[in-house]
């Protein structure tokens, strides 16, 4: 298969996220504290039958450029190597191969869907997904879930995680080994969490 066939591939997980909740504009919707104040965010509800969440976090710098997300240390400690440009409809994404270059990971975030993870609970209800999980990441509410066919035994993998009501990122894999590759992803999922916490 072509290197380019595997980036249609990863990058397909995230046409899941198109399927409700955007807006016009595609404008990411912002979380209850304004800029520049330190009140503490507020906890904000689910939509759509997605867990509230307690803390809300906005991607920050990290929004203009999801490639600056990792370390080279990091991003030699999840055993990946040459980054990808990878644009994509739904929002900021960056994308990189694993150390042999079979594997591809990407990160979005999915400004256009201003349901948040709601958007993947709402297609999970209209029998939209070829697979849905709850899960949670770093205590955040998040889901194994895909568009399409399941091929998670293909090595293909997809986490959504909520980080306020009207944004959620994806970390997908196409191609990576079915062993790991859905811990791989809610581990990345995981230091992301924590980079958002971090601002």
């Amino acid at each position: 298969m072509r290197k380019s066939q595997r980036l249609t591939l990863v990058l397909a997980a995230v046409a899941c996220a198109g399927l409700a909740g955007c807006t016009e504009s595609g404008s990411p919707v912002p979380i209850s504290t304004p800029p520049g104040s330190n009140a503490a965010p507020t906890e904000q509800a689910g939509k759509h039958g997605a867990p509230a969440i307690a803390n809300p976090l906005e991607p920050g710098r990290y929004f203009d450029d999801p490639c600056t997300l990792f370390s080279e240390d990091e991003l030699k400690s999840f055993n990946l190597g040459r980054r990808l440009d990878a644009p994509v409809s739904t929002g900021p994404s960056c994308a990189w191969y694993d150390s042999a270059e079979h594997g591809l990971y990407a990160v979005v975030f999915n400004e256009r869907n201003t349901d948040g993870l709601g958007t993947i609970y709402k297609a999970n209800g209209e029998d939209k997904l070829g697979y849905f999980e709850p899960t949670t990441v770093n205590d955040y509410p998040a889901a194994l879930a895909d568009a399409g066919e399941d091929n998670r035994k293909s090595g293909d993998c997809n986490v959504f995680v909520g980080i306020n009501s009207g944004m959620a990122f994806n970390v997908s894999v196409s191609l990576g080994d079915p062993a790991t590759a859905c811990t791989s992803v809610q581990e990345i999922a995981s230091v992301v969490v924590d980079k958002l916490k971090e601002g």
